[in-house]
């Protein structure tokens, strides 16, 4: 088959290389995929590394995408609407996957497309449940569900980790990866850190990583602040992917504050390597967790976040207890997020029914 897809931007970041992993597979199992995107940036050398065509366009005339061009286009993020309009009541099957939270669908409410105005060839999925409650809730409309996912490479990460930073057993390490922003909430892990007994302080040891050139500096303050003041907290800079799932992987926990967030691939990583996490319940991935693998706080509660740290370190020290954590870590990651999974689940909705 012959796939177009359609992007907003080619930059490393969310969307763009999901559906980067989502081409790749779509290659390998034999297809032809071009790619048109909104807007350049440094992800489209990996584009063209595997023999694709990238056309950078902005705007989209209802005969950009003709029958006999594609079977399928693809309509990566709401921010690619336009051409799904364009597109819209056509004979060609459009598959547009949101990304977005439900902060952005009422911050842009008067600039979207009524859901509910799409024809019957234009199928929206939604990467997380939280996705799916903004549609649902603002425009009474019921999306699919549709996740990515995660390589399984936790036996190569394993065998290739040189690091010398495995956690001394009496040590609950935990690590914090994201952006330093408002919606990646640093500053409220850096807030809820110093409510921990000094005991447990000193039984813990915290990473903040992240690139914080890049970053807000309020946020990346908040955190080099909790640094100076506490010598079991430290600000790591960013790494290149494999090695940071090195450190990832010689961690005890993954604590992902953020204030809202669809789906933070981090957590789905850090699963697939086994790893407990402590997640907000701003985030999309929390809703397919049962519980038995880390812990679930109120987004931007400090002492509900204080609290689950402290539970954190309880059950580390329960080696029984935190080896069903991990085992069940894993569980979910091989229930929701392999690739198998992934690649069942979109063949299924090229059916379009």
């Amino acid at each position: 088959m012959r796939f177009l897809a359609v992007t907003h931007q080619l930059t490393r970041t969310g969307a763009p290389v999901v559906l980067l992993s989502l081409i790749r597979l779509l290659i390998s199992d034999g297809h032809s995929v071009d790619v048109i995107s909104m807007e350049d940036g440094t992800l489209s050398s990996d584009f063209t590394e595997l023999g694709i065509t990238v056309t950078i366009q902005s705007t989209f005339a209802s005969d950009f995408v003709t029958s006999k061009d594609y079977d399928y286009v693809i309509c990566n993020t709401v921010e690619t609407r336009t051409a799904v309009m364009a597109l819209n009541g056509s004979n060609i099957p459009v598959i547009w996957w949101s990304h977005e939270p439900r902060q952005w669908f009422e911050t842009f409410y008067d600039e979207l497309p009524d859901p509910n105005t799409l024809q019957k060839n234009v199928k929206v999925l939604s990467v997380s449940p939280l996705t799916q409650d903004a549609y649902r809730d603002i425009y009474r409309y019921d999306t699919e569900l549709f996740p990515f996912y995660v390589d399984d490479i936790a036996e190569t990460i394993l065998s290739n980790d040189t690091s010398s930073e495995k956690s001394a057993g009496r040590i609950t390490r935990f690590i914090s990866i994201g952006l330093f922003s408002y919606m990646k909430a640093p500053d409220v892990l850096a807030a809820a850190i110093p409510g921990l007994s000094p005991k447990e302080l000193k039984s813990s040891e915290f990473i903040f990583c992240g690139d914080a050139e890049g970053s807000d500096p309020d946020f990346v303050d908040s955190v080099k602040q909790l640094e100076a003041a506490l010598p079991m907290v430290r600000l790591q800079p960013t790494l290149p992917h494999n090695e940071l799932l090195s450190l990832l992987s010689s961690c005890d926990y993954l604590v992902v504050p953020s204030r809202f967030d669809p789906m933070p691939t981090v957590a789905a990583e850090a699963m697939m390597l086994s790893i407990p996490t402590i997640l907000s319940d701003g985030c999309g991935i929390s809703r397919f967790t049962s519980g038995n693998e880390g812990f679930t706080f109120i987004s931007e509660s400090l002492s509900d976040l204080t609290t689950k740290l402290r539970r954190a370190i309880d059950f580390k020290r329960d080696r029984y207890a935190y080896r069903k954590m991990k085992e069940a870590s894993r569980s979910t990651y091989g229930l929701f997020f392999t690739k198998g999974i992934f690649l069942d689940n979109f063949y299924g909705f090229l059916n379009m029914g």
